[in-house]
């Protein structure tokens, strides 16, 4: 069984969390909480985080202190911003469970059903699921350079 197809994805995601870790590093603590279509940049942070649990079978990765599940979905705005060091450990929580779930897969299993979509009623192959855990990170790291930029700053990008 060949795996070049996900070791191709696998540094794709890797490529976009080392986008999120340098963002955690370089944004100006005063654009930390500067908002960015209605959320904060780092509740971007703990969102494209949190999305792994979602769209992953296996153990959750715990939540940071301060951080609850609706803030992390998206379902509410955040009010009391995480601190940069703890959602650095959480992004890298999820990206371990990225990588443990990426080393687990050969290329014939991309086509198969993510059974824990599934579950839920979302029929995505696992090569999609995939797909969306490299860009979703992306989508919300365009947000936060775009108010870095906005701000004078440097973009991450």
């Amino acid at each position: 069984m060949t795996r070049s197809t996900v070791e191709t994805l696998a540094t794709a995601c890797a490529d976009s969390a080392s986008l999120i870790f340098k963002l955690i590093d370089e944004c100006p603590d005063n654009l930390w909480s500067e908002k960015a279509g209605n959320w904060p940049i780092w509740q971007h942070v703990a969102h494209s985080a949190s999305a792994t649990d979602f769209f992953l079978p296996g153990d959750s990765v715990p939540l940071p202190q301060g951080l609850t599940p609706d803030v992390a979905g998206l379902k509410v705005v955040g009010t009391e911003p995480v601190a940069k060091a703890a959602l650095k450990d959480y992004y890298k929580g999820a990206q371990a469970k990225i990588d443990a779930f990426l080393a687990g897969l050969s290329d014939d299993d991309l086509p198969k059903e993510n059974q824990k979509l599934k579950g839920i009623g979302l029929n995505w192959t696992i090569a999609k699921t995939v797909t969306l855990l490299c860009g979703h990170p992306l989508y919300h790291l365009g947000n936060a350079d775009a108010v870095l930029r906005s701000h004078g700053h440097k973009g991450i990008f």
